[in-house]
């Protein structure tokens, strides 16, 4: 008897031990199937070049969001006014962070290539998390674009190089993709 309370014991501390530790290491990401320039655009209700302002994390029903201010530039897909708001789940709001994995990380001041989604309320969501997120990167040449997608995990291999690389070149393949 004892031998066998032993095994199960054993047994049921491993199960324990899985769970407590390999389970939430396994759910640090976000699980996604890579889109195209094409799916983006096509998922999108906007596309927009602007500037952030502005970011205010709010208490909202016990969730914390984050309302991103930004100044429109240039319009790519959709009608929106000189300046538009997007609603982010996570931030930090008196002392307490909460963050989604793979969500896209925005500082004022910050030029971006938005794809977005209206979410009903007046505001925009970044279509498929940091995916829909390009930051413009200036560094005296011809203005670039690159996108952090850490805390991604891909469900399915695609080729995320195949992405332009430049600014004008993934104004470019929107456009082209609207015409369509």
């Amino acid at each position: 008897m004892g031998l066998r309370l032993s095994r199960r014991v054993v047994a049921m501390l491993s199960l324990l031990l899985f769970c407590l530790f390999l389970v939430p290491a396994a759910m640090a990401t976000s699980a996604l199937s890579p889109l195209s320039v094409d799916e983006l655009r096509d998922r999108s209700d906007l596309v927009v070049e602007g500037t952030v302002q502005s970011m205010e994390s709010v208490r909202e029903n016990d969730r914390i969001f984050t309302y991103i201010h930004v100044d429109v530039s240039d319009r790519l897909k959709g009608a929106a006014g000189d300046a538009i708001t997007l609603k982010l789940y996570g931030g930090v709001h008196e002392g307490i962070r909460t963050r989604v994995l793979g969500a896209p990380c925005m500082g004022s001041g910050e030029e971006v290539l938005l794809f977005l989604k209206a979410n009903g309320v007046g505001t925009f969501d970044v279509v498929n998390l940091a995916e829909g997120k390009f930051e413009i990167v200036r560094d005296g040449g011809e203005p670039g674009v690159r996108r952090d997608l850490s805390g991604i995990h891909y469900l399915a291999p695609g080729d995320l190089t195949a992405f332009p690389q430049t600014l004008e070149e993934l104004r470019q393949a929107v456009r082209s993709s609207t015409r369509r």
